[in-house]
């Protein structure tokens, strides 16, 4: 499970999954390929923020394999990104944009340049991830101009992101990295997340009238139940079984 999470395969089905579903509840036609390039270019993002990880008592499995794999893990992102760049430059002429845009929101988040990494502003590294996932799907879904239901994914990728820091405390804390996780601890953050989560669902639910929301909001607590081990995982395969159950729906 540690090398299928340093390759990206969670985060890719995580953020192709909110594509998916972001286009389900616009009642658009669904574009397989918007979505696998999607999840590529997650992949090939991912792979390159976690070649950056730094080397502390806390790592985990899978940061003991990004140091000890840097180079190739840089190949296969810049592999994975090419396959995303392809796909979606066929369906989308914004794709090469979007390509620099995660690239450099990578590097802001991850890495010291002129200002300090973004993964190390408490109140911005949730909505960060979120937000980019957002506007990710948003632009693939053709930039409609009701921007509520990017509010309303952005909310809910959010809230995901503050439970994922949950398994990282020890290292985030050893790296000089202070997280939401960190200083609320389990309980408040899954207040935090569940109030966060509700209001994206509710604007799914009440002003777009998709059914998606409640089934968002009833999937909610499911991960609640790999606390101690694979929380990560299932916060990222959570947003496909919810697609699995709207389309049969």
């Amino acid at each position: 499970m540690a090398w299928l999470s340093v390759l990206g395969f969670p985060a890719a089905i995580y953020v192709a999954s909110i594509t998916a579903l972001f286009v389900h509840v616009l009642g658009q036609k669904f574009d397989p390929w918007a979505v696998f390039g999607s999840g590529m270019l997650a992949m090939g993002v991912y792979i390159f923020h976690r070649s950056s990880v730094q080397e502390c008592a806390d790592m985990q499995q899978r940061h003991r394999i990004s140091i000890a794999h840097r180079k190739p893990l840089r190949y296969f992102s810049a592999v994975a990104v090419t396959i995303s760049l392809i796909v979606l430059a066929v369906f989308h002429p914004v794709a090469p944009v979007l390509i620099l845009c995660a690239f450099g929101g990578v590097v802001l988040y991850g890495r010291h340049t002129w200002i300090v990494p973004i993964r190390n502003i408490m109140l911005l590294k949730p909505p960060a991830v979120g937000a980019s996932i957002a506007v990710l799907a948003w632009v693939l879904a053709g930039m409609p101009a009701d921007v509520i239901s990017v509010v309303a994914f952005a909310m809910i990728c959010s809230a995901d992101a503050l439970l994922c820091d949950l398994d990282d405390r020890a290292y985030d804390q050893a790296t000089g990295c202070t997280t939401m996780a960190t200083l609320l601890g389990t309980q408040h953050s899954w207040i935090v997340a569940g109030v966060a989560y509700a209001f994206g669902c509710g604007l799914l639910l009440l002003y777009l009238h998709s059914g998606v929301g409640l089934i968002l909001l009833i999937a909610f607590p499911l991960p609640a139940a790999t606390m101690g081990g694979g929380l990560r995982t299932a916060i990222d395969l959570r947003p496909l079984l919810v697609l699995l159950v709207a389309w049969l729906i």
